[in-house]
């Protein structure tokens, strides 16, 4: 099922389309009126530098609007993953370019919007394809929107390891190859964008990621080709204000972004691994789930003053704290298995089967990050300039995990070992790591 997101941005895209496309349908069913002898006569009598008109009419605004139509025919003679990994471009209609502006005539009150203006490219068989939109009510607000889309296939036969001559590549596909699409968008709302004293601004930036993936993995003696299901998701909401005390203009955003990820294996009775000899490990199941989730919150202050119109001061200080979760779960089967636990009897040496083999992470991962900085500009003559930055700088980055594995071997002759079980004594190994940065920095400047 769909999510409201995608059905918000596709229609988004289809708005701009729309009003290109009943822009452009009604300038043509406008009718020319024949004029009389008289008319044509004046007109004739007019000379080639008269100004052309700019739109046309519709009430109180000028209507501007292009569009650009095509169909692209394909034809691809060698190898197809190559041409689509390189341009990607497919067969069909296309909407190459549109503009669609209203603006509201001189001297005329626009309602709910001064001017209008959406513009698109790239959609139909382009492997990309973006959309603007721009409304204003000069006193009122000003809205920017922008929506982008991209189709990313890359699947080439190339060579993962030269030097290994048991491991030849896929001959069609290569062993690593995506097909994944990807979706961003802007939204920023500034509220009285014309107020000196005073303006609001809301924005939201979301993205979403997803398509499937091959690629290999070595585990267990050999390497094996995984299709992976990638997807992942963020949304950024930003809030802010910019005001004007005296002769003081100070600026607050504050910013929350959320994402996730959620990509997977899910893969059964795999073939043999990249090194194809029978001696060589044998995946029969293969599932991995590595959920991720993390948030960044992040303030912006700055104020900024010009004092006597020869001292220009400005200051600033960003603030950030982001978090990232964790919990990673993969669990396989396969025959011949190798578990390179170092010191392990020979007896869990292939030939065996493996009736489970799983490995479980989880971690956390903290880290603020401040920014400030503080810039003096004195005027000294018309031809002196003297400048001095000071600046502060520091994050830190807290993170650990916690590791277990588990190994359930049977032998070639049925007799089922005990488990191989790798942890600290019957608690999971505990991994901490502590990073910190700090500069301070000053820096004098003359002009």
């Amino acid at each position: 099922m769909k999510s409201k997101f995608i059905r918000m941005l596709r229609a988004t895209a289809w708005l701009a389309l729309c009003l290109s496309l009943s822009a452009a349908a009604t300038r043509a069913q406008q009718p020319t009126p024949t004029p009389s002898p008289s008319q044509q006569k004046s007109a004739d009598a007019k000379t080639k530098s008269s100004a052309p008109k700019a739109g046309d009419d519709a009430g109180d605004y000028t209507v501007t609007s292009s569009i650009e139509l095509g169909v692209r025919g394909l034809r691809v003679g060698g190898d197809i993953s190559k041409y689509q990994s390189d341009l990607n471009y497919k067969s069909g209609m296309r909407l190459f370019d549109t503009s669609f502006l209203l603006k509201a005539k001189e001297g005329k009150k626009g309602g709910l919007f001064d001017t209008l203006l959406v513009t698109s490219t790239g959609w139909g068989a382009d492997p990309y394809g973006h959309v603007r939109i721009s409304a204003e009510n000069s006193k009122w607000y000003r809205f920017d929107g922008q929506y982008r889309r991209f189709r990313y296939f890359n699947f080439l036969n190339n060579i993962a390891n030269p030097n290994f001559a048991t491991q030849p590549t896929n001959p069609a596909t290569g062993e690593h190859g995506y097909d994944t699409r990807q979706q961003l968008g802007d939204f920023d709302l500034t509220i009285l964008p014309k107020n000196e004293k005073i303006r609001f601004n809301v924005g939201f930036s979301p993205e979403r990621y997803s398509g499937p993936a091959f690629t290999t993995y070595h585990v267990g003696g050999d390497d094996f080709m995984l299709l992976s299901n990638l997807r992942s998701r963020s949304n950024d909401f930003r809030v802010g204000a910019d005001w004007k005390l005296g002769p003081v203009n100070f600026s607050l955003l504050q910013g929350f972004r959320r994402f996730r990820e959620d990509s997977s294996v899910d893969n059964n009775y795999l073939n043999l691994g990249a090194n194809p000899a029978a001696a060589n490990a044998l995946l029969t199941s293969f599932h991995r789930n590595d959920p991720v989730r993390g948030s960044v919150n992040y303030t912006r202050f700055s104020a900024h003053t010009l004092l006597a119109k020869k001292l220009d001061m400005t200051g600033r200080i960003i603030y950030s704290s982001a978090t990232s979760n964790q919990s990673f779960v993969e669990s396989f089967t396969g025959a011949n298995w190798n578990t390179r636990i170092t010191g392990l009897p020979s007896t869990f040496n292939p030939p065996n089967t493996l009736t489970l083999g799983q490995y479980s992470i989880n971690g956390n991962t903290k880290r603020p990050n401040t920014l400030g900085d503080f810039g003096v500009t004195y005027l000294a003559t018309d031809k002196l300039r003297i400048s001095n930055t000071f600046r502060v700088e520091t994050f830190q980055i807290n993170g650990g995990d916690f590791y277990t594995a588990r190994f359930n071997v049977t032998r070639a002759n049925g007799t089922v070992l005990a488990p191989i079980i790798v942890n600290n004594g019957g608690n999971p190994f505990i991994f901490n790591e502590v990073t910190k940065y700090r500069k301070i920095q000053d820096t004098v400047e003359g002009d």
